[in-house]
């Protein structure tokens, strides 16, 4: 019988959709509930990325977990911040992969200007980005505070499957179009 291929999914937007404003900067900031099957056999733990693909020099890491327990099936709207370990055993990591940016949780896209976001990619009508989910044969020995590249490299040579999910996030027009038809 042949292994189901991973997937990831969320209850919030389907596959190309776009983010719920209430999971955006621009919003209220939480992270979307996330659910996941097809998880390979010998899968030890879940990383789990979620980043902008329009940045520029920097791939902009909007969330990093990692050392999820291969037990776990998905993850709740809202997880907590602030805390480099989730009650569920997993590791929250550095976001964006630049030091400008330090904290440990969920940072949702927001349409105000970044420093490596160029001019052309900053006003785009769409944005998008992308939620990676990977399963690894191992847990990852990293300290507190590592960085993407650092969870790519350890991660290297151990990844069993890997699913994603794409979302769209529209332009500062189109938005606050949206807020004024909702308030008239």
């Amino acid at each position: 019988m042949l292994d189901q291929p991973l997937i990831l999914s969320s209850p919030a937007f389907k596959d190309g959709e776009d983010l719920p404003r209430i999971y955006t900067a621009d919003g209220s900031d939480l992270s979307p509930p996330l659910r996941w099957n097809g998880v390979p056999g010998k899968t030890s733990s879940f990383v789990l990325f979620f980043e902008d693909l329009e940045s520029d020099e920097v791939r902009l890491v909007h969330w990093l977990l990692f050392n999820i327990p291969a037990n776990v099936r998905g993850l709740p709207a809202g997880v907590q911040g602030g805390s480099p370990y989730l009650t569920n055993g997993s590791r929250q990591e550095m976001c964006w992969g630049i030091s400008e940016f330090d904290q440990l949780d969920y940072h949702g896209p927001t349409l105000t200007s970044h420093r490596y976001v160029s001019k052309e990619n900053r006003h785009k009508p769409r944005r998008h980005l992308r939620f990676s989910l990977i399963a690894l044969d191992t847990q990852l020995p990293l300290p507190v505070g590592a960085s993407p590249l650092h969870v790519r490299q350890e991660m290297n040579g151990h990844q069993l499957a890997e699913a994603s999910l794409l979302c769209l996030y529209g332009c500062k027009s189109q938005l606050l179009s949206a807020t004024n038809a909702s308030t008239d």
